[in-house]
């Protein structure tokens, strides 16, 4: 790899603790016969990004674990299909929400207890009516929790940082749904605070 660019094979292997290399890195192993193997950080390629660090694309084992106890619902199956493998290897899970079966506000909420909502592609967009995205951005407000961009999936794993996909506004779980459809608040919540 001559330089790196974050694409969902660059995301595996950070996942998977595999070191990403320049062709450097196979010629120096290639002329060291019976040395040890150089190290990979001395040939790490040139980032893409001007604004990503080196650092952020060296090995870490925290990372394959990184999104395990977190369920991720996508809007269709094309978007899915983008990180449905980085969210696995990083111990997370995936499914699909489907809006047209959760038309009143009890089903919604309890679909999304416990979930991190990943924003639709813009082509995926025409799928739903504005009325349902509305509804669906009124409803994630009203339990205080937010939808993260596709991105913020890849900043998590390079960060090795899980408040990127947090989906609690303030980063707090303020909001619970009984069974009953009601809203509760958590006990370790005191009952005047308020967000924003």
């Amino acid at each position: 790899m001559k330089k790196i660019d974050v694409t969902a094979k660059v995301l595996l292997a950070l996942i998977h603790g595999i070191p990403i290399v320049s062709p450097q890195w196979i010629d120096a192993v290639s002329n060291n016969r019976g040395s040890p193997l150089p190290s990979t950080k001395d040939y790490l390629p040139p980032v893409s990004d001007p604004e990503l660090s080196h650092s952020l694309f060296e090995p870490n084992p925290s990372r394959k674990t990184l999104f395990s106890n977190k369920s991720f619902l996508f809007f269709s199956e094309h978007q899915r299909s983008y990180t449905d493998e980085i969210v696995a290897a990083a111990g997370g899970k995936d499914c699909l929400l489907f809006l047209e079966p959760l038309k009143n506000d009890d089903k919604i909420r309890k679909k999304l207890i416990d979930k991190i909502i990943v924003e639709p592609l813009v082509s995926d967009k025409h799928k739903y009516t504005e009325e349902d995205l509305a509804k669906l951005k009124k409803t994630l407000r009203s339990m205080d929790l937010k939808s993260i961009s596709q991105n913020d999936i890849g900043y998590a794993i390079l960060h090795v940082n899980s408040d990127y996909v947090q989906p609690h506004v303030n980063g707090k779980k303020k909001a619970s749904i009984s069974d009953s459809g009601s809203r509760s608040q958590n006990s370790d919540e005191s009952s005047n605070d308020s967000s924003s």
